[in-house]
């Protein structure tokens, strides 16, 4: 199989390990199968990916979104984790032509306006080496994977959930300085 070949298939070995499609899909879940691939501009990717969600964003099935969603609500002090939605975008439009595997959105008003959103991105790799993207927030996959009954699994998750947590406390600091 070629490297193109490989990469369409969405697995790749290079690095020692499964990468790509599969381990985005795994660790962070996919959309509704659609025929929707051709360009669209950022923000109607972004509706493209609510719109074809599997599942409830906040209480997202994949393990690792799942396990990452509770981290971060946990650190914000959400009573509500309804308040916090983690969207995949795993081979969706925001991914093919935006390199965003995935978001966060925190409404910052639900009551009073739940469009109210901070939005973090995210772009999940296996590459080392990886130097362009475009998401707020990369987070490097080891070659061997991340298996959660491992310390370096939590090690990893803390420290993508205070990084994603960090993004997001400054528009919930200037909701508060703003209602006081």
């Amino acid at each position: 199989m070629s490297r193109m070949e490989a990469e369409e298939g969405g697995i790749s070995f290079e690095y020692g390990g499964p990468m790509g499609k599969l381990v985005e899909n795994n660790m962070l879940g996919g959309i509704r199968k659609t025929e929707e691939t051709e360009y669209q501009k950022f923000d109607d990717s972004i509706e493209f990916v609510k719109k074809n969600q599997i599942g409830e964003p906040s209480d997202p099935s994949a393990w690792f979104a799942n396990d990452l969603h509770a981290t971060i609500a946990n650190e914000i002090g959400l009573e509500d984790y309804s308040q916090l939605k983690f969207y995949t975008a795993v081979g969706s439009p925001l991914d093919k032509y935006h390199s965003i595997d995935g978001f966060f959105e925190l409404q910052l008003d639900p009551k009073n306006n739940p469009n109210d959103v901070a939005r973090v991105t995210v772009d999940l790799t296996t590459n080392p080496n990886k130097d362009k993207y475009r998401a707020d927030l990369v987070i490097l996959v080891p070659h061997d994977g991340l298996d959660p009954k491992d310390e370096d699994y939590k090690e990893a998750l803390q420290k993508h959930a205070d990084e994603i947590t960090a993004k997001l406390m400054p528009y919930l600091n200037k909701k508060e300085t703003v209602a006081a």
